[in-house]
């Protein structure tokens, strides 16, 4: 059995208004010091969390990995009230065990982005989501 190198807790990012939702998991090492999780999903989720627009209602609403270094995420933007956004990102780590965000789409206002499907086909990555009465493929 392999000890653990401390508890994971969710905190709230710096120059994040109103941190309900829009936590990220970082590790706590038993000597105090705050690191990024081991997990490819939380780091993902974590880089856009760090980089994603606030409105003060912001969350990840869907998050698809895929060979644990592809992942598919929806970040969800409301103010809480008439106003609000969803952006598509892709996140990748490359051999180096660098991590990169990229902006896929952004929709319009008060539109819901759904993925309808995220996955790898023939070594290329495909990613569906309704649009205007059609699917996107990215």
């Amino acid at each position: 059995m392999t000890r653990s190198a401390g508890p994971i807790v969710k905190i709230t990012p710096k120059d994040v208004e109103g941190g309900k939702y829009s936590k990220k998991k970082v590790l706590i090492t038993f000597n105090g010091n705050i690191k990024e999780p081991q997990e490819f999903e939380d780091q993902a989720k974590n880089k856009v969390t760090e980089i994603a627009p606030t409105l003060g209602y912001d969350y990840i609403s869907f998050c698809k990995v895929l060979k644990n270094k592809i992942a598919v995420i929806v970040w969800s933007c409301e103010n809480g009230t008439d106003y609000g956004f969803d952006i598509l990102y892709l996140v990748k780590k490359n051999e180096n065990n660098k991590i990169t965000v990229e902006k896929i789409f952004t929709g319009p206002s008060n539109e819901y982005v759904c993925v309808d499907y995220a996955g790898i086909v023939n070594n290329k990555l495909i990613v569906k989501y309704p649009f205007s009465k059609f699917d996107k493929i990215y």
